[in-house]
């Protein structure tokens, strides 16, 4: 039998959270506490993410429940997503071959499951000078346009960076689409790398964000099965 790594933030951690209340605290270990249960029993989110094709339930990482249980308010009211990534974790494909926009990738499971709004922002990981807001970005297969422009445009109840996956873009992304969540909104970091974690808990602590950050337990992935969280203005919902 294949042994867990569990890749702690710290000699054992698991969970961080900052400028939380006892109702996130316990939330927070609460869905640490469930990991078992949902690798054993996939919820319905689970299985709609891995139909798509993303790799957030069986894949590089394995945190697709969090989805479910963060989200699942959203199942029944509707709501707005914008999620920054590449073309194969939006759409489920590594290349656009037409101009229909693709029912796949975490994009597809969005709409399936939500009935969402979703805008999928594709970014090049290899464009030259790294990430900027003035990156231009392929939206929903059809329109191109900077990051700039597409945040101004709407509101979001949830925005998704699933980018570049460094800390100095991920920090700019977030104090540029913070600002353009609904007041319950929430804010999701992927694949946090966890030599990160340390300038992570500096930020969040100074700047006063309601969030959390967890890592979870995967057979090869001892660099980035970690997700940061962060609350737009609590979970009063």
């Amino acid at each position: 039998r294949e042994r867990y790594l569990t890749f702690a933030l710290e000699a054992g951690e698991r969970l961080r959270t900052f400028n939380a209340d006892g109702r996130l605290n316990e939330m927070a270990n609460i869905i640490i506490k469930l990991f078992d249960y949902f690798q054993n029993s996939p919820a319905r989110l689970c299985d709609c993410l891995s139909y798509n094709g993303s790799d957030r339930v069986s894949g590089w990482h394995n945190y697709g429940y969090v989805y479910f249980f963060l989200l699942e308010i959203f199942a029944e009211r509707g709501c707005t997503i914008l999620e920054v990534g590449d073309a194969l974790s939006l759409w489920g494909r590594s290349n656009t071959t037409n101009t229909n926009v693709a029912l796949g990738g975490s994009i597809g499971a969005w709409k399936e499951y939500f009935g969402a709004i979703t805008f999928g922002a594709e970014i090049d990981r290899t464009a030259a000078g790294g990430f900027s807001l003035a990156q231009s970005v392929l939206v929903n297969e059809l329109d191109r346009l900077t990051l700039k422009e597409q945040l101004g445009r709407y509101q979001y109840d949830i925005v998704i960076d699933n980018g570049f996956h460094y800390f100095d873009a991920s920090v700019l992304l977030l104090e540029a689409a913070f600002a353009r969540l609904t007041p319950r909104g929430m804010y999701i970091i992927e694949a946090v790398p966890l030599a990160d974690v340390g300038r992570w808990s500096l930020y969040l602590s100074a700047a006063k964000y309601t969030s959390f950050i967890m890592s979870f337990p995967h057979a090869r992935n001892d660099r980035d099965n970690c997700l940061l969280i962060i609350f737009n203005y609590g979970l009063n919902m």
